[in-house]
């Protein structure tokens, strides 16, 4: 067990941003990996893990065993799998290559990827495979109708963002430290709004349950946005580690439409970093959908860079 831990860790590794390396250095690093290895390693036999999957996410015919990771030899090389579907909708089954010790650069072999897994898991009729690319891969998703983007991790140091000047409007703005949920209708209702406008939404953005928020409210994490002294919107963190990344993660952020589209989100993730106490090695990450450009534009007008994505690839047939 060991040695596939090990080869995983060091695979993981190569695929590191330098960003982050250079910054808290290997051993660092190899421990966040190791943690993020280990835990997808032993949900490969965690009956508890699984039965809680087949539970939430039961389909017809199948037993909680398909709901455990697995490991797969395949003529491209070896993978960690696992069945996932998309904001909880068993309409939507996709296969995530979760660790593979090979590239994923053709079409070819892209395709012959989407076949072999769909096979492997067809008792759930999967509609996608997705996998992790330490890149931006705008010219693949481009060049290719049945691959797309899916999230892309967006981070940085927070003490390099408390250096960087600060945005447009940042003297128009207060954040309230949130106390109740008094709000929870009026966010829910806009972020609704956005979805009859913005279809694609749905695949971006998913409304926080009011448990999600009550329990961040009691950690002290949300923040009431105040614009002109006029509730404008909520912004949400909540301390964590993903992968190599460890810190703050942007839970939600949401401005109402009076106050979308005048940069002031910039602002308001700005004044969030000078609310959060944190060491010299934690950062403010997040994931926001390749084509979320909006909320793209945001992180990277804060300081915070894109350090690789989620790809989707179709599964022509299914």
């Amino acid at each position: 067990m060991k040695d596939t831990i090990d080869k995983w860790v060091e695979l993981e590794l190569s695929k590191c941003p330098l960003l982050i390396i250079d910054r808290i250095g290997v051993n660092a690093t190899k421990k966040l990996i190791t943690e993020n290895v280990e835990t997808n390693i032993s949900y490969c036999n965690d009956d508890e893990f699984a039965k809680k999957n087949f539970d939430y996410c039961k389909i017809k015919g199948s037993t909680f065993e398909d709901y455990k990771y697995r490991s797969l030899k395949t003529p491209l090389g070896e993978l960690i799998s696992s069945i996932r579907f998309l904001g909880g909708d068993l309409n939507k089954p996709s296969v995530l290559m979760v660790h593979k010790d090979f590239e994923l650069e053709s079409v070819e072999d892209i395709k012959f990827m989407c076949q072999f897994l769909s096979k492997e898991y067809s008792i759930f009729h999967p509609k996608r495979i997705s996998w992790y690319s330490s890149k931006l891969e705008t010219e693949l998703i481009e060049s290719n109708d049945f691959i797309s983007g899916d999230m892309v991790y967006i981070a940085e140091f927070l003490d390099y963002l408390k250096q960087k000047p600060l945005p447009k409007n940042s003297d128009k703005i207060h954040l309230k430290k949130a106390t109740s949920l008094s709000w929870y209708e009026e966010y829910k209702n806009e972020v609704n709004n956005i979805l009859k406008n913005w279809s694609a939404f749905s695949e971006m953005h998913q409304i926080e349950s009011k448990d999600t928020l009550q329990k961040l409210i009691e950690k002290e994490l949300v923040f009431e946005v105040i614009i002109a002294n006029e509730w404008a919107g909520i912004i949400a963190a909540d301390t964590g580690s993903e992968y190599f990344l460890n810190g703050y993660f942007i839970n939600e952020e949401l401005l109402t439409k009076q106050f979308r589209g005048k940069k002031y989100a910039p602002a308001v993730q700005r004044h969030l970093l000078e609310k959060l106490p944190h060491n010299a090695n934690e950062m403010l990450y997040g994931t926001i959908h390749f084509q979320n450009i909006p909320s793209m534009k945001t992180a990277l007008r804060v300081g915070r860079k894109a350090l690789g994505m989620y790809v989707f690839a179709d599964i022509i047939g299914s």
